[in-house]
C-alpha cells in the first residue's frame, strides 16, 4: 500500500475573502475549484441532504489547502480553538518579513494574536523564533508565523531542505 498527503482542508464562511487572504498574504496561487452536491457528497462529508459544498484548491511549496465551503446546510460560526485541543491545531508559515505578514494579516481580514508576538530577539539561541507569533485567518484559523533564517533552534521542513 502506498499513502501520500493530498491537501488540507480549512472551512471557511467567504471563499473570496479567504482567498485574497491566503493570495495576498501568504503567496497561495488558485489552482483549481470544485463543486459539489448530492447524497454521496452527503454521506462523505456526514451532512443531512441537500448539501452543496465550492472548494477552492491552493498552492505554494508543493502544499494544497482546500479552502471549504458549505453553502447548504451552511456554515457554523467559528469557535476559538487553543493549542492544547486535540486535533489540528495550526500550521507553521516561514517568512521573510513578519512586520510585513503582521501588516498584511490585519489589512486582508485576519487578526494577530497579539499576547504571542515575540520581539526582536537578539539572543543567537533564539533567533529562529525572533518575531514569531500566531495570527488567525478571516475564520479564526491558527497560523504560526516565523522568520524563515537559519538559526539554532530553527528547523527546515523537509521539502525545503538541501538535496545532497
Amino acid at each position: 500500500m502506498s499513502a501520500h498527503i493530498s491537501h488540507f482542508g480549512i472551512g471557511v464562511r467567504d471563499v473570496e475573502k479567504s482567498r485574497a487572504f491566503y493570495e495576498n498574504v501568504f503567496g497561495f496561487e488558485f489552482d483549481t475549484e470544485i463543486q459539489a452536491e448530492g447524497p454521496y457528497v452527503a454521506q462523505l462529508m456526514q451532512l443531512p441532504e441537500p448539501v452543496q459544498v465550492r472548494a477552492v484548491l491552493m498552492v505554494k511549496d508543493g502544499i494544497t489547502l482546500e479552502l471549504l465551503h458549505t453553502a447548504v446546510p451552511g456554515m457554523q460560526e467559528p469557535r476559538e480553538r487553543v493549542l492544547t485541543e486535540p486535533g489540528l491545531t495550526h500550521f507553521n508559515m516561514k517568512v521573510t518579513n513578519p512586520a510585513e505578514v503582521r501588516e498584511k494579516v490585519l489589512q486582508w481580514g485576519g487578526s494577530v494574536v497579539e499576547a504571542s508576538v515575540l520581539p526582536v530577539l537578539s539572543d543567537p539561541d533564539y533567533g529562529a523564533y525572533s518575531q514569531a507569533m500566531y495570527v488567525r485567518d478571516p475564520d479564526g484559523q491558527l497560523i504560526e508565523v516565523v522568520p524563515d533564517v537559519a538559526a539554532p533552534g530553527g528547523w527546515i521542513p523537509y521539502h525545503l531542505r538541501p538535496k545532497p
